[in-house]
């Protein structure tokens, strides 16, 4: 932390004002000692030489304190940021935690929907069936605005239906799919980039196999994919803790 203080006293100071009023006022302390002694100098014939040495003395120890006044305000100040920042990114952590946590019900729950059961068992999807299950999806998505695709695939990982009209994927090789038809688990968490949202640096994806019923055995239908918002969220999180929050107050 003495490091931290020597290298930007400057930037610590503009940040934290409380601080920058109590070094002026010794500053200004300072000054008064600083025409004390010029009067006295000026007035030497009438004052004696010890006055003047003690007056210099004084003067000396008093700039001698104000700094160390000064670094102690800052390291105290410091640690209390370094505490309050400590504080918040663990609120953010817990909160993102939260509420990825309850996508995990998300992703299980409409797998097992039955109109999305039923449009992949059917024998022939045609446009009005997927036009219907894509309003389908829409209704849920308004529940649940953390996802910007929601994508039903079959089990070769050809696009079934989705949501958004800006997505230009019909064909999937992404490996989660292949993961998410084999894997024991309820559902398969994925982060990073992907077909599935080409338009896009990095996705997190939840994906959960499809299946006719509820029975673990039965065969798979499919998979259906939940494109969280992520960044969206990430944002919303940071910017209701950064709501109100005054740093002078710290």
């Amino acid at each position: 932390m003495v490091k931290i203080l020597s290298e930007n006293q400057a930037q610590i100071k503009a940040v934290i004002p409380l601080v920058k009023n109590y070094e002026q006022q010794l500053l200004s302390l300072d000054k008064w000692w600083g025409k004390i002694s010029l009067i006295g100098k000026i007035n030497s014939q009438k004052v004696s030489s010890s006055i003047l040495d003690d007056m210099q003395h004084t003067k000396k120890k008093f700039a001698e304190l104000q700094i160390r006044l000064i670094q102690n305000l800052l390291k105290e100040h410091l640690q209390k940021l370094i505490d309050y920042d400590h504080n918040q990114s663990q609120v953010a952590i817990d909160i993102l935690i939260r509420n990825l946590f309850e996508r995990t019900a998300d992703v299980g729950f409409l797998a097992t929907d039955d109109d999305i059961r039923a449009f992949l068992q059917s024998d022939t999807i045609t446009d009005d069936s997927r036009v219907k299950i894509q309003s389908r999806l829409k209704e849920y998505v308004k529940k649940y605005s953390v996802y910007d695709e929601v994508i039903i695939l079959d089990t070769k990982g050809k696009v079934q239906a989705h949501l958004d009209g800006d997505n230009p994927i019909d064909q999937c090789f992404d490996p989660l799919i292949n993961k998410t038809l084999n894997t024991n688990d309820d559902f398969i968490e994925t982060f990073g980039q992907s077909d599935l949202q080409p338009n896009l640096s990095h996705s997190l994806i939840y994906s959960c196999p499809i299946k006719p019923n509820n029975e673990s055995h039965s065969s798979t239908l499919g998979v259906l994919c939940l494109c969280f918002r992520f960044d969206d969220e990430m944002q919303r999180i940071f910017s209701d803790l950064l709501q109100g929050d005054d740093i002078n107050s710290i």
